[in-house]
């Protein structure tokens, strides 16, 4: 039986997952014209085991301890993934949607479009519920992180790919409206 903060833990990993899964599908819908690319299969593959690492016994305590154990001041002071860095090693090596699997573990080869869009579809998740409040909020979450993301992750040869599939979540958002 899981004791609240493990309870909390997966609830909220649970609901990001389906958060994953709904953008995702809404990148396969609305950029139809990059079908010729061939990427929708590898995206839906993908995503249908989004973050599945993180209920890996490498993973599990040090993420969950990380999440619901420290405040948010503490998760500053100590860096974003200092805290639980054998934890994140381990997430990085097992989930592609991460620019640091590409540079590591893949020795620099290029994003491939799956992973890109699933990497979105996570910013597009996490915009949500860190964010709280409403499709504008959200919107302006995920535009910031995906320019911090171009400059800082070497991302450039995606910026295309990565500011269509931005807008259509930004236009879903504020569309809802």
């Amino acid at each position: 039986m899981f004791h609240d903060a493990e309870f909390f833990y997966v609830r909220r990993t649970l609901k990001h997952i389906q958060r994953v899964h709904r953008y995702a599908l809404l990148l396969v819908r609305k950029l139809e014209w990059r079908a010729d690319l061939g990427w929708e299969r590898d995206l839906i593959e993908s995503v249908a085991s989004h973050d599945a690492a993180k209920f890996s016994e490498e993973e599990w305590g040090p993420t969950q301890r990380y999440w619901t154990e420290l405040s948010q001041e503490e998760r500053d002071e100590l860096g974003e993934y200092e805290a639980y860095e054998p934890a994140w090693e381990h997430h990085l090596k097992h989930c592609l949607h991460h620019p640091g699997h590409w540079r590591i573990h893949k020795r620099n080869e290029s994003m491939t479009t799956a992973a890109v869009l699933e990497m979105v579809a996570d910013w597009a998740a996490m915009a949500e519920e860190k964010t709280g409040g409403d499709g504008r909020q959200w919107a302006q979450e995920l535009k910031a992180w995906a320019e911090k993301a171009l400059d800082a992750e070497g991302l450039g040869e995606h910026r295309d790919l990565i500011l269509d599939a931005v807008g259509v979540i930004q236009d879903f958002w504020l569309s809802e409206m």
